[in-house]
């Protein structure tokens, strides 16, 4: 494992060491409002995590990460399929009780990762921006039958319309794409 490059974009969030302290490099991008990428070598130092609001919101591209680092919300970015410091850093948020909002790519795999993000986390959990509206939404384009495949292992009732309409029209859609996203993202 990479301590170095494995790691998750992260923007308004606290986090504590062993002693109880703030990490001060933390509160630093806290206070002037930053976004930064924490490798996995840092964030197993820490031992507790606080969120505005106590909810993190997380998101599946960098583009759209970018985009909702304003204000007095956290925001985490997995980049795709969650690496070992996501998964680790999810499990810093669920032992805090932290409420987390996935928004992920309204394809196969986009439905897969929330799925198991879903099936991971051992807290309050809900999908944001990932229904049937949001799908049509987004300017679905054609993809392969060999990535329907996918969308069989899709057993998310919440996902289930959404998985359908992706099998039927043969098309998936990206949440860069999805207007909610970018007119109104506190939503």
């Amino acid at each position: 494992v990479d301590e170095m490059s494995n790691g998750v974009l992260v923007y308004g969030l606290e986090a504590f060491g062993e002693d109880g302290a703030a990490h001060p490099g933390m509160a630093g991008f806290l206070q002037t409002q930053e976004a930064l990428q924490v490798p996995l070598g840092v964030l197993v130092r820490w031992k507790r995590v606080r969120c505005f609001g106590e909810e993190a919101f997380i998101v599946e591209n960098p583009s759209l990460f970018a985009r909702l680092c304003k204000g007095r919300r956290t925001v985490l970015c997995f980049n795709g399929q969650p690496r070992l410091a996501a998964i680790f850093l999810l499990k810093l948020l669920e032992r805090e009780k932290i409420h987390v909002r996935y928004g992920g790519d309204l394809d196969p795999e986009g439905l897969q990762i929330a799925q198991n993000l879903k099936q991971l986390y051992d807290g309050p959990f809900s999908f944001w921006h990932m229904d049937l509206e949001d799908y049509r939404s987004s300017h679905p384009r054609a993809i392969s039958e060999r990535r329907l495949k996918i969308l069989e292992r899709i057993r998310e009732p919440e996902l289930l319309a959404t998985a359908e309409a992706i099998r039927k029209k043969k098309k998936a859609g990206y949440q860069e794409n999805i207007p909610a996203f970018w007119n109104r993202p506190e939503k």
